[in-house]
């Protein structure tokens, strides 16, 4: 496994737990098609899945984000843009036939989502859980 998600992750809110994990699952998903050579179009097909899974998570976050008034809402929801701005990057230069980009873009996701869920995501799940949601 490539990267892994563990309890460290956790942000104690259970659906963005298991929201998380697909996206540690996607991910590694992308890099055993990459590392194992498995062609531009699987690997796009992939990709194209992270977009649609990390467009949904977000907005799944951000709504419960709103309804609370989570005061870190809007720089959230700009990360959240940044990084959508970033894999769909990927896409167009991964479709673009620049197949380097497969491990910047790994590196680059690997790096994001430790990052993020294990910082700006834990940054709300005291915050739900003080609002009865876990």
């Amino acid at each position: 496994m490539f990267t892994e998600w563990n309890e460290s992750h956790s942000v104690g809110v259970k659906r963005f737990d298991e929201q998380h994990k697909r996206l540690f699952d996607i991910i590694n998903e992308l890099h055993r098609g990459i590392t194992r050579g498995e062609g531009r179009e699987n690997t796009s097909a992939i990709l194209r899945k992270l977009v649609a899974y990390v467009t949904e998570h977000f907005a799944d976050e951000e709504r419960l984000m709103e309804r609370y008034a989570f005061p870190a809402l809007a720089s959230h929801t700009a990360e959240h843009n940044r990084m959508r701005e970033i894999i769909l990057g990927f896409l167009g230069k991964f479709d673009q036939a620049d197949a380097r980009m497969g491990e910047q873009m790994l590196s680059a996701l690997t790096e994001w989502i430790n990052s993020h869920v294990g910082g700006a995501d834990k940054q709300y799940g005291h915050f739900f859980n003080q609002r009865g949601v876990y």
